[in-house]
């Protein structure tokens, strides 16, 4: 059983991976909420804080969660609470690269979503992706699906670069 956990958090790492790089290639939440005074997520919060108002790593409920934890613990030093935001958010984003709760990984505000869609024609669902990744850790998503996952997530990063260069 363990060894099979441990394929499945490297599985989830894979693909947390690929949706990292699809993050990074757009920089949306720096340029637009966390520079911001504003936040695009809620009006009322500051636009440092962005969408991270709380812990989602303490208070999300996933299959196999304890595991994901104890990897996270293991990687990164537990971080200073944090009052007004979730205590592993800072001014420049979140401090984790990687080991992030479903919700944290797959979330993105209505505003993005709008954005995706008008710009670059993706039609992003967090509420499939967060099933994906909470799939994956219990060992219910099937390999074709992360493959396919991964192929529709590399092209997107692709459809991207080429929008914003022309390269």
């Amino acid at each position: 059983m363990e060894e099979k956990l441990e394929k499945r958090v490297e599985t989830y790492l894979e693909v947390e991976s690929v949706l990292n790089d699809f993050f990074k290639e757009l920089d949306f939440c720096y340029e637009n909420c966390l520079t911001q005074e504003e936040s695009l997520f809620l009006s009322d919060l500051p636009g440092h804080i962005g969408c991270c108002s709380y812990n989602q790593h303490d208070q999300a409920v996933f299959p196999f969660k304890e595991i994901l934890d104890t990897k996270r613990d293991e990687k990164y030093p537990k971080p200073e609470i944090n009052y007004e935001a979730c205590d592993y958010h800072t001014m420049d984003g979140c401090l984790l690269g990687d080991h992030k709760p479903p919700a944290c990984i797959t979330y993105v505000c209505p505003k993005f979503r709008t954005y995706l869609s008008n710009r670059f024609d993706i039609i992003y669902d967090n509420d499939h992706l967060n099933e994906l990744f909470k799939g994956i850790l219990s060992g219910k998503t099937e390999q074709k699906e992360i493959s396919r996952f991964k192929s529709e997530f590399n092209y997107y990063i692709e459809k991207i670069k080429f929008a914003q260069t022309g390269f």
